[in-house]
């Protein structure tokens, strides 16, 4: 790079600080591997068939990769079989707990329906069974008797042991989510020293060396607050338009360093569609964003490679906002009791198990595709959610789960839900060493 700017000078090419910093940092990039995107249609239901169709197709292909699966046979055929060691691949439909403290299950495949029982004496199964949900597939080991289908094991689609590729500098990544611009209790000042930070007004050495080497910028979702998102919004709104709040929010945009690469997922206050996919910010709302050379929109969710080179394959990262973890963790027990909204990693780890965003139809409004756009083809190497309002770190089978904070106080609503926001927050992973450093922007 230095001979290319020498050579410049040599040319008579003053270079301005804009260029040569491009120079120096070309091999920061951004790929979209995944961005589903849905074209809008009459809808029947046969097209919601279909797509569960294809769901349990997608899923019954991953759990026969297992090993303990290998001689699953249909609903239909089961109760023909007398081994005690008989194994199904099966869409759950219903789950109730009788008063005996048994557990009863409904499942289903194209073949046909049975009765699933776990005997209330298995307290180890019973355990494991209390984060089944409804609609997910799952793999099933017991014996058939009286056309009754009696559980000894069950097995989730899960994923496979990851090893994160690391490069060979010092380059960062930021997460942060939810900034909810316009909102009368968005952290403009804290937000504001953020800014100031990517720009280089940091006291301390080791700050100066950490954003220097910054290169990616991720915002998951809610970058403003949106208006008539619910009732009775507008009290809580210093900007109640929001053209204005988008312009607000550009302008930040416009004052991060241009080489750094910065990548936007929505979320629910956008003013897109609320059903999954959801599109990118409307150029009619954002168009300013979509000039920006170092700006890149995709839809929620979506699947980003970065810093890929000659020397390192890059990062993915599955960029999720979240929706569908207030299904999960209203909806399962054992989630609320391992931390609930405080505890997003143990939603992550439930979902990877899953290979499945929210497996559940309702958990999260989906449109039918020929491709689940929440599923799980590919392995991602982070999983990046906002929604929660709530930094929290984790790791599943070498996968690295990080859970956005927010840049907004806590609302009235969070309050009435028991939220407990963790505000200011910024998540930094350095891509050499995959250590994650946490930095509050708060004024305390």
């Amino acid at each position: 790079m230095k001979e290319k700017i020498k050579e410049m000078l040599e040319k008579g090419v003053l270079p301005t600080l804009e260029k040569v910093d491009h120079l120096l940092h070309k091999s920061s990039n951004v790929e979209i591997i995944q961005a589903p995107n849905y074209t809008p249609q009459k809808i029947t239901i046969k097209d919601f068939h279909k797509a569960d169709q294809q769901k349990y197709s997608v899923m019954k292909n991953f759990l026969m990769n297992r090993a303990e699966l290998q001689g699953a046979v249909s609903i239909s055929r089961a109760p023909q079989l007398q081994a005690k060691n008989t194994t199904i691949v099966a869409m759950v439909y219903d789950i109730s707990k009788l008063p005996t403290g048994t557990l009863k299950m409904e499942l289903e495949d194209p073949s046909g329906t049975i009765i699933a029982i776990i005997s209330s004496k298995n307290e180890e199964l019973i355990k494991k069974a209390s984060f089944v949900t409804k609609d997910e597939v799952l793999g099933f080991i017991g014996g058939c008797a009286k056309g009754v289908f009696f559980v000894n094991e069950i097995v989730w689609p899960d994923i496979p042991q990851k090893q994160i590729p690391t490069a060979d500098e010092d380059v960062y990544v930021a997460f942060l989510a939810d900034t909810h611009i316009g909102s009368n209790v968005f952290l403009k000042e804290e937000f504001e020293r953020f800014i100031a930070w990517l720009n280089g007004k940091v006291d301390g050495t080791k700050h100066k060396e950490i954003v220097n080497k910054i290169r990616y910028v991720l915002f998951c979702g809610d970058v403003v607050d949106g208006v008539g998102i619910y009732p009775q919004q507008d009290r809580e709104l210093v900007v109640s338009d929001i053209h204005e709040q988008y312009d607000m929010f550009i302008n930040y945009i416009k004052q991060i360093p241009k080489h750094m690469q910065v990548v936007i997922c929505p979320g629910t206050h956008e003013g897109v569609r609320l059903e999954e996919p959801k599109p990118k910010l409307p150029k009619e709302l954002a168009g300013e964003l979509y000039d920006l050379d170092n700006v890149t929109l995709v839809t929620d969710p979506a699947v980003i490679r970065l810093h890929r080179s000659n020397k390192y394959s890059g990062i993915t990262v599955l960029m999720y906002h979240g929706d569908s973890f207030d299904y999960y963790i209203n909806e399962i027990e054992p989630l609320r009791l391992l931390g609930g909204y405080d505890k997003g990693s143990e939603v992550h780890k439930y979902l990877l198990q899953r290979r499945c965003l929210s497996p559940t139809y309702g958990g999260q409004e989906l449109l039918p595709m020929k491709e689940n756009p929440l599923i799980l083809y590919q392995i991602p190497d982070v999983l990046f959610t906002g929604h929660i309002h709530k930094s929290d770190l984790g790791t599943y089978k070498g996968v690295l789960c990080v859970c956005a904070s927010c840049f907004q106080g806590k609302t009235a609503f969070q309050e009435k839900l028991g939220h407990h926001p963790d505000p200011g927050k910024v998540i930094l992973l350095n891509l050499r060493n995959l250590k994650f450093t946490v930095l509050d922007f708060n004024k305390d």
